[in-house]
């Protein structure tokens, strides 16, 4: 088994969990609801900005091309909020390895692909179209792929695939964390 099919048999029940999470189903109502799309974007921006942040300080993958914090900036500024002034996540996953990195990016590069659906439903039912949720525009498959075989090719070891399992694992963690509060 690959790390990629470790991760996302091991982190279903998180990710489940997640899309359970009120904001996730205000997102996916009929119609959305544009509170609760504003909410969700603010606090993806207050995780983002501060993980992103120590992802591009770990050597031996491109993260800087992978960031999504210029899209939230946009999406927030197109709903009148200032980006700069709002609350960053106090308490990050540990990145203190690629392990740990690439466990982290899991998390974020599987809500650009889960991006995708949702986009396709804000875009039948609101006029507004937000950046954050159509990352990587048509490529969205192909840097899945890429990121999916450079996880692989990395994790070659069950020590070095447990890492990534359980950085992924404190991501979606901090996450559910952050939503709540």
């Amino acid at each position: 088994m690959t790390v990629m099919a470790r991760l996302k048999s091991e982190t279903r029940p998180q990710h489940e969990q997640l899309e359970q999470h009120p904001l996730s189903q205000a997102l996916m109502a009929v119609p959305p609801r544009l509170d609760a799309i504003s909410t969700l974007l603010q606090k993806f921006y207050g995780f983002y900005v501060p993980v992103e942040a120590r992802l591009m300080q770990q050597p031996g993958f491109d993260f800087a091309a992978r960031s999504k914090v210029r899209a939230l900036e946009f999406d927030l500024a197109i709903l009148g909020i200032k980006a700069a002034a709002l609350p960053l996540c106090p308490t990050l996953p540990p990145i203190n390895t690629l392990a740990d990195a690439l466990g982290c990016a899991y998390v974020l590069e599987g809500a650009t692909l889960g991006g995708q659906i949702i986009n396709r439903h804000l875009s039948r039912h609101l006029d507004q179209r937000f950046a954050f949720y159509s990352s990587y525009g048509e490529e969205v498959g192909i840097m899945w792929k890429a990121f999916g075989a450079f996880a692989n090719s990395y994790a070659t070891t069950p020590q070095l695939e447990d890492q990534v399992v359980a950085a992924a694992c404190a991501t979606f963690t901090t996450l559910e964390n952050w939503l709540h509060i």
